[in-house]
């Protein structure tokens, strides 16, 4: 199975995680503020919602480290073509996926994302944020500076890799 990796667009969410989701933008330069991998999709259980309203589009499992759930996490989500850019790469996902499952329960690094600001590591403190998690899944050098949008700019350098289209999103896989 390839991996996919899920990049949320940074103008989404509530009005207190847009100003988070902003400021990632606006520090990392970048569109995306957050990253997950993964692991399945299918059609959505009945009574989802999203915003308030039915969803009847695609759920994914994700994993990412996250500041809602304070820590890594492994979560039936949404996942609406408008909110998210999907990427294929040619690589396997099973490493990758257990990596980030064996991180399961780490706390999310607030003191590692200093690391994007300062030319030094912030924290050792054995815990993770999103993408820096997924960034050591697929063995990328100093994890820790790597933004969401930076391990996107690394994925479409990946031979293969692809956007997955949104009619093809809509498709559980």
């Amino acid at each position: 199975m390839t991996a996919r990796l899920a990049f949320k667009l940074g103008k989404y969410g509530t009005p207190g995680s847009m100003i988070g989701d902003w400021l990632v933008c606006a520090v990392t330069r970048s569109r995306f503020s957050h990253v997950e991998l993964l692991a399945a999709s299918a059609a959505a259980p009945p009574g989802t919602r999203l915003d308030g309203e039915p969803y009847t589009g695609v759920v994914a499992t994700m994993l990412s480290a996250t500041v809602h759930d304070g820590e890594v996490r492994e979560a039936l989500r949404t996942l609406e073509a408008d909110r998210w850019v999907v990427v294929e790469l040619p690589h396997s996902s099973q490493g990758p996926l257990a990596y980030v499952r064996s991180r399961l329960g780490v706390p999310y690094g607030w003191f590692d994302l200093l690391s994007f600001l300062l030319p030094w590591r912030v924290s050792w403190s054995g815990s993770d944020f999103c993408s820096e998690v997924i960034a050591t899944a697929f063995g990328l050098p100093e994890p820790w500076r790597v933004s969401p949008g930076a391990l996107y700019d690394w994925a479409m350098t990946q031979d293969g890799a692809r956007i997955v289209p949104d009619d093809e999103l809509r498709n559980a896989w």
